[in-house]
């Protein structure tokens, strides 16, 4: 099997987590990092991931594609002091609200990708968008944009254009989830259980019913018509969460967030 080294640039929250997804899902992958932050440097030695901050010409000459994880208003600081390295290097981009060709043309990419992971990277869950720039054909970077991606969650190639609905749905629809998880739970402590016996149960409720609508062929409205029956006690509950506006508030932030997101790329 090919071995194919993994530069992590920038070792925060992403970066760490990315790092650990490949040392624990993607046996023909290795990670090394570069930081300019002596604290990143110690979590990566703790976390047993070879550091090249030292001399950048060794990181980037060792590597064959890079993930850049700093934040997105260092974009241009890192072109400024690294771009003889960046320049003809293959990237993939995990920096919200910045376009493909925005990091193209600062770093000088020769390939450019751009991911779009969730908070359950940290777990190898969830959704990751994967949009590859329509630049020069390049097979074994495309394999190494999924590989990565597969090593952080279930790759998604989208369009670019809809990365900003991907945020909206996956990356901030993570909040959403945990906001309606601890609605549930609230409503668990006014019938008589204690807020942590509620939660656990709550979570335990999503879980399942996500896991159920992955293996069905039902659609969730499909799936609620199933657990409804009639004058029961779930259809009385639907009435009260459709008087609330629950489903157009679910809509309302998915869009909020999307428009948000396309604020930020322009």
């Amino acid at each position: 099997m090919a071995h194919y080294i993994v530069g992590v640039l920038g070792y925060g929250t992403m970066g760490r987590h990315i790092a650990h997804g490949i040392r624990a899902r993607a046996s023909d992958l290795e990670a090394v990092t570069y930081t300019r932050s002596q604290e990143s440097r110690d979590r990566a030695a703790l976390d047993g991931v070879r550091d090249l901050s030292e001399d950048p010409g060794s990181f980037f000459g060792a590597t064959d594609i890079v993930v850049l994880c700093v934040k997105p208003q260092d974009l241009v600081s890192i072109g400024d002091t690294l771009r003889e390295y960046t320049r003809g290097t293959r990237i993939v981009s995990v920096l919200a609200g910045t376009r493909t060709t925005q990091v193209r043309d600062r770093l000088g990419a020769r390939s450019i990708a751009r991911l779009m992971p969730s908070i359950a990277a940290k777990i190898g869950r969830g959704t990751v968008g994967v949009a590859v720039y329509d630049g020069p054909q390049d097979n074994e970077f495309a394999h190494l944009v999924r590989r990565i991606a597969q090593a952080i969650g279930t790759p998604v190639q989208i369009s670019e254009s809809l990365m900003p609905a991907l945020t909206g749905l996956s990356g901030s629809g993570m909040a959403f989830a945990f906001q309606f998880l601890h609605g549930l739970a609230l409503g668990g402590v006014h019938e008589g259980l204690n807020y942590e016996q509620a939660t656990s149960i709550a979570a335990e409720m999503l879980s399942a019913a996500a896991a159920l609508l992955s293996e069905e062929t039902s659609s969730p409205s499909d799936l609620v018509a199933r657990v409804a029956s009639p004058g029961g006690t779930t259809i009385s509950g639907l009435r009260s969460t459709e008087s609330a506006g629950l489903t157009c508030a679910a809509m309302n932030a998915v869009i909020a967030s999307a428009e948000r997101a396309r604020e930020l790329e322009r």
